[in-house]
């Protein structure tokens, strides 16, 4: 058995300025909506360091309505999806300067969320554009103004407990990559931070009661106290994500921040 140490954390996504060119983040997750129907989203996760973009105020809400036999809603075959998303951005691109910032797709609805500058003529042309990739197939059309970005910041952008899940699946999957088969427990440290040290106190209380160890404490020099716990455990999803939901709310209670957890690779 062979161990190898990997620092795996919780990072912060880097600050793409916009307009310059950089890669697009994109990225998928997915969660409960109306009556528990689970939903998809995919989205450019580099957005929300330029959001919202000012010169592009309205939002283009947009989809092919589907027929599918699937219980969760989720359609059978997303190639035909695919191809209507494509045609409908070309069709913008060609008239204005447009930002895709993500889909939505739950109950036999695949939207897109498009920013644009400008509403004028863009019913025309996607009332055109539909009639020529997709004939006779319903959709859902809302063009509204935006300029906060609510759609994207608000809507598609996953919430922490969402990103936290995202990341441990990350985190999980390049494991599992490189040869992890997640059959053992092992060492897993977990990163606190906090502006008062009688709450980063109280959190240390909480933790040894629950069997973490103390690992590192104290001011860090961000100016925060910094607390690092440890304890023996699988990284299988379901279990890290249990683990970390519950730190999470923890720290949440006392004005604290979870910061992510690193561990050992075992081979």
């Amino acid at each position: 058995m062979k161990l190898y140490l990997i620092p795996i954390l919780i990072l912060l996504l880097p600050i793409i300025s916009f307009g310059q060119t950089q890669p697009e983040m994109w990225d998928t997750y997915l969660a409960s909506y109306e009556n528990n129907m689970p939903g998809s989203v995919t989205l450019r996760m580099d957005l929300i360091n330029s959001a919202p973009i000012t010169s592009k105020p309205f939002v283009v809400i947009t989809g092919p309505k589907y027929k599918t036999e699937r219980a969760d809603g989720f359609p059978t075959d997303f190639d035909v999806l695919y191809k209507i998303e494509d045609y409908i951005i070309e069709a913008l691109k060609k008239d204005r300067d447009i930002i895709p910032a993500g889909t939505f797709t739950h109950n036999k609805e695949r939207l897109q969320y498009i920013y644009i500058g400008d509403t004028v003529g863009v019913n025309a042309i996607l009332e055109n554009a539909y009639r020529k990739v997709a004939e006779g197939q319903d959709y859902y059309l809302n063009i509204r103004f935006d300029k906060d970005w609510e759609g994207y910041i608000k809507f598609l952008y996953p919430n922490k407990y969402i990103m936290n899940d995202m990341t441990n699946r990350k985190i999980v999957m390049s494991l599992i990559q490189e040869g992890d088969d997640l059959s053992q427990k092992r060492e897993v440290d977990h990163w606190f931070y906090f502006s008062e040290k009688k709450n980063m106190q109280t959190c240390i209380k909480q933790l040894e009661n629950k069997g973490f160890t103390i690992k590192k404490k104290g001011k860090h020099k961000n100016g925060n106290f910094q607390l690092i716990v440890q304890d023996d455990t699988y990284v299988k999803i379901d279990s890290i994500n249990k683990i970390t939901l519950e730190l999470m709310q923890i720290a949440n209670a006392l004005e604290g921040n979870y910061d992510g957890w690193e561990t050992q690779m075992i081979k």
